[in-house]
């Protein structure tokens, strides 16, 4: 069965579906949709730097990982287990809510 998706305007991923096509496939289908990998995920862009699909970028500066498909911060979360720090676009550092 192969995996079709959808490309809405602005350029997300809006549907993936697993289609296992018969004989002719129908043109609205071939329309609507285009055949892609099986990692596609709604929500998924095409990264035309990769030349692959993977999630938005989440905040300026974020690196992407070709080999896991996910962005990482340029520097370290120093606190993950806790959860108590979050990516500040303003200053490109991890801070610390304040309680």
């Amino acid at each position: 069965m192969a995996k079709w998706h959808r490309i809405s305007a602005s350029g997300i991923v809006d549907e993936v579906i697993d289609y296992d096509p018969v004989g002719v496939i129908n043109e609205n289908f071939v329309d609507l949709f285009t055949s892609c990998p099986d990692y596609v995920q709604t929500g998924y862009v095409f990264l035309t730097e990769f030349d692959s699909y993977g999630p938005p970028k989440p905040h300026n500066g974020w690196v992407y990982d070709e080999t896991n498909r996910v962005w990482n911060p340029p520097t370290p979360n120093p606190d993950p287990e806790n959860g108590n720090s979050y990516w500040n676009d303003e200053t490109k550092a991890w801070a610390v809510y304040s309680e």
